[in-house]
């Protein structure tokens, strides 16, 4: 385990006892990484921004961030920590929360266009329109909790203290069954913290919705060397972002 911190400007980390970033396991070559991110207002007192990050083939999780740190610069951390490990898809919760979108744009700002867009269906026309980032609502809530009692059941790699912490400390009551996917409508009876569960459990979602869906090609890219190249990889990458397009990826 390694504690861990960004240089000024540069997808590339540095030893740091007092960083927000802890790595278990470097990038490997080819492999993919999802990277589900949770961003709170970033007041001492408040909630923590996370980011939990795990491997595509085995569900291992490979790296952590925590802090208490504004919307705009925890995108930023996590778009260097998703160039770090091969240009990971990036899933920031963007509902209900008021910071993740910030959060996802400040990603988008520096040129990362790896990013995780969810399929919502019009009501009325039933036509597919693709938002930016991860919706936890009483569909995919479930589905989330689920997901990360499979993990334990299968005993993926789980080498964060503090997040077995915080699964103890969550004690939850099934409400109803739900359908989809064979999950269960659950409330939380009496919890700490759930930042860091509720980031690895959009982690694995994206990651199964990743691996349940026809594989595309996609290139790996460096992180932009100098400010121009910031500046014109943000431009293009917004622009094609925006712009209407083919379905990219499955999401809930």
């Amino acid at each position: 385990m390694k504690q861990r911190d960004f240089l000024d400007g540069a997808a590339s980390m540095v030893p740091n006892n007092d960083g927000l970033i802890t790595v278990w396991e470097e990038p490997v070559e080819g492999e993919d990484y999802f990277l589900g991110i949770d961003t709170a207002e970033g007041i001492k007192s408040g909630d923590w921004c996370t980011v939990e990050v795990v491997k595509g083939s085995d569900c291992a999780q490979v790296a952590e961030a925590r802090g208490h740190v504004a919307a705009k610069i925890w995108g930023e951390i996590a778009a260097y920590l998703g160039w770090y490990y091969n240009t990971g898809l990036l899933a920031f919760e963007t509902y209900p929360s008021a910071f993740g979108l910030p959060s996802c744009e400040a990603a988008l700002d520096l040129g990362y266009d790896n990013i995780y867009l969810r399929q919502v269906p019009d009501v009325i026309t039933k036509a597919i329109t693709e938002k930016l980032g991860w919706a936890t609502d009483t569909k995919t809530h479930p589905m989330m909790m689920e997901r990360v009692r499979q993990a334990l059941a299968d005993d993926h790699l789980i080498r964060s203290e503090a997040l077995l912490s915080e699964m103890k400390s969550i004690r939850w009551e099934v409400i109803k069954e739900v359908r989809t996917a064979g999950a269960r409508n659950m409330k939380a009876v009496t919890r700490e913290h759930d930042d860091l569960h509720d980031a690895y459990g959009i982690a694995l979602c994206v990651r199964d919705s990743h691996y349940t869906r026809p594989q595309q090609e996609r290139t790996v890219e460096r992180a932009p060397a100098t400010l121009q190249e910031w500046a014109w990889k943000a431009a293009k990458d917004r622009e094609k972002l925006l712009q209407p397009r083919r379905r990219r990826n499955a999401g809930y």
